[in-house]
């Protein structure tokens, strides 16, 4: 979803595509399947774009508002996955005041994601290592805020959307 789109990004560059099977792998047809069948047919292992697995694809399934019977489209993984930077406590407000911690929770979420210090949060941990930089992070971070700045003046000043007066 929009306001998180930089945020998301730079996610799905970490962690994969939408059809996406953890180790290395694609599940065809992922995006036109049910969630549960994306489920099922993921026997356990970090599936979509944001390597959704276990509990915390069916925390986020639900936290987003979705059940089984909804589809695993690019849109609902943005929307679980929003889900799950939200539920980490981080926030617009985090983000601009205090980017080491946001940086440190998301980076407990999804191990392609650097801590500060540019390690994943699992580094050691199987194969998992961070696959972007720091700077990735921090300029997306960068871009949310301009994102809502750009926002907040569409909604103050209707012009800006192209409407034109009388």
């Amino acid at each position: 979803p929009g306001e998180w789109g930089p945020l998301l990004d730079v996610i799905r560059s970490a962690e994969g595509g939408y059809e996406s099977l953890n180790p290395g792998t694609t599940l065809p047809g992922a995006t036109d399947m049910t969630m549960g069948e994306v489920y099922r047919k993921s026997k356990g292992m970090a599936v979509g774009a944001y390597q959704f697995k276990g509990q915390t694809f069916l925390n986020a399934m639900r936290g987003a508002g979705f059940t089984e019977q909804d589809k695993f489209t690019p849109a609902n993984q943005d929307k679980m996955a929003v889900f799950l930077i939200k539920d980490r406590g981080v926030t617009h407000k985090m983000i601009k005041d205090n980017p080491d911690e946001a940086m440190t929770r998301l980076a407990m979420e999804w191990a392609g994601l650097p801590l500060p210090n540019g390690r994943s949060y699992y580094a050691g941990v199987g194969k998992n290592a961070a696959t972007v930089k720091v700077k990735d992070v921090r300029d997306a971070f960068s871009k949310l805020g301009a994102a809502r700045e750009e926002e907040r003046v569409r909604q103050v000043n209707p012009q800006s959307r192209g409407m034109q007066g009388p």
